[in-house]
């Protein structure tokens, strides 16, 4: 195999020679072939000669880039040389985009090629309209299969789309959009519980920032609901009658330091004090709730569902609750695990800094049975009812245990660093 070095000429869009870097491409046969690139735009070559090109992906942010290409698949193979090559692309804009091209009539040269998009009906799909909408709209890789008038999309968020096309005229050519999978996407994936009286339904929470409940049945594997969360996550836990899940805010990746945290945070407080940055309470960081829970409600009526998209949970109360840590405050008190207690009545909270935190759960009721009074809707917060700070280091895991001789008597135990 020999290379050669692409030319440009005189078909190169102004302004985009910093972004000049190839995403994908695919062969169009005949020699051309059509390639991605991180501007957004398209570009098609003949041979290594660029003849075409045109704005594809474009965003209001600097994330830019056309990242997915594919050609039509089809069972018919077409007998008319006229007729258009048929392929989607897909970008970090959330936009699919199905376009027709035209090969040169035979003798003619090949740059009257003609690279358009489908207009009639319009040939744009926009992700970020669908529901369940993605938790990254990013498009990393797109399929059209022409055989069964679908186009497969997989996303940065780790979701799996199907949507069906038509060639008909009629007012849209994109039709059901269905989510096949969604999965968690970033970093590390800590937080691990099943559910008390259904063992094939387990929740997760990681770093990506989302609470997911899934079922695990051989036949029947899917993600039930998924939770938005305020920061990443390494801890959640089941009440024992399965109504409820509480979900543990913070965590470290890579070897950031807290040092290097702090720096942050101070130089985000002197801004806010010379009134250049936002108010003092804003909590833009994921670290600005680390030794936080938010809960959630979970209907049990989902687990007996047929295959659906999944639900989206809603936290119990509007803001994360903060853990009474009880002295001073430390710097690094991302929460390290969450238990239960065995008849549901204590909730206890595991910190990295050494500490135990027991809660009330008495607040926790149901809509069907919240309390009237300063408003039937409102929410309490949960109440600390007592501190664990024996340990001498971040404490990883904790459980609680009881003797059958002593009913009412429980014992934590927890394991450190």
């Amino acid at each position: 195999m020999k290379s050669k070095k692409g030319i440009l000429g005189d078909k190169c869009p102004s302004g985009i020679k910093k972004k000049l870097v190839f995403l994908t491409a695919i062969g169009l046969g005949q020699g051309y072939f059509v390639a991605g690139m991180l501007s957004g735009h398209i570009f098609v070559f003949h041979k290594n000669k660029l003849v075409t090109s045109a704005e594809a992906h474009k965003s209001s942010t600097s994330k830019t880039g056309c990242q997915a290409l594919h050609l039509k698949t089809s069972g018919h193979a077409s007998t008319n040389p006229n007729d258009p090559i048929l392929f989607v692309s897909g970008g970090n804009d959330g936009q699919i985009i199905l376009w027709e091209f035209h090969l040169p009539q035979k003798g003619e040269d090949p740059e009257k090629c003609k690279l358009k998009e489908m207009t009639k009906p319009a040939g744009r799909f926009n992700l970020q309209g669908i529901s369940p909408r993605p938790k990254d709209h990013c498009i990393k890789s797109v399929c059209w299969d022409g055989s069964l008038n679908k186009i497969l999309v997989g996303t940065k968020g780790s979701e799996a789309y199907t949507i069906t096309t038509t060639d008909d005229d009629s007012k849209t050519r994109f039709l059901d959009p269905k989510l096949l999978f969604s999965g968690h996407y970033k970093d590390e994936v800590w937080g691990l519980a099943t559910h008390p009286l259904r063992p094939e339904v387990l929740a997760t929470c990681g770093d990506d920032k989302t609470l997911r409940v899934w079922k695990t049945d051989p036949d029947d594997h899917q993600c039930l609901a998924v939770a938005e969360l305020k920061g990443m996550s390494r801890a959640c836990a089941w009440k024992p009658d399965g109504q409820w899940l509480v979900v543990g805010l913070g965590g470290r990746v890579g070897r950031r330091t807290i040092r290097n945290r702090n720096k942050k945070k101070n130089k985000k407080n002197k801004k806010n004090k010379n009134g250049k940055g936002g108010s003092k309470g804003d909590m833009n960081e994921d670290e600005d709730y680390e030794g936080h829970f938010m809960i959630f409600e979970v209907k049990q009526d989902m687990f007996d569902s047929g295959h659906k998209d999944y639900e989206v949970l809603t936290p119990y109360m509007d803001k994360p609750q903060e853990l009474n840590f009880g002295r001073k405050k430390g710097n690094n008190n991302w929460i390290s695990d969450v238990k239960f207690s065995p008849n549901g009545e204590i909730v206890a909270f595991s910190a990295h800094d050494g500490q135990v935190i027991l809660y009330s759960t008495a607040n926790m009721k149901t809509n069907a049975n919240q309390r009237g009074g300063r408003g039937s809707g409102e929410r309490e917060e949960l109440q600390c009812l007592a501190y664990c700070n024996k340990s001498s280091s971040a404490v990883t895991h904790l459980d609680f245990a009881q003797r059958p001789s002593e009913p009412n008597k429980f014992y934590i135990q927890t394991n450190g660093k």
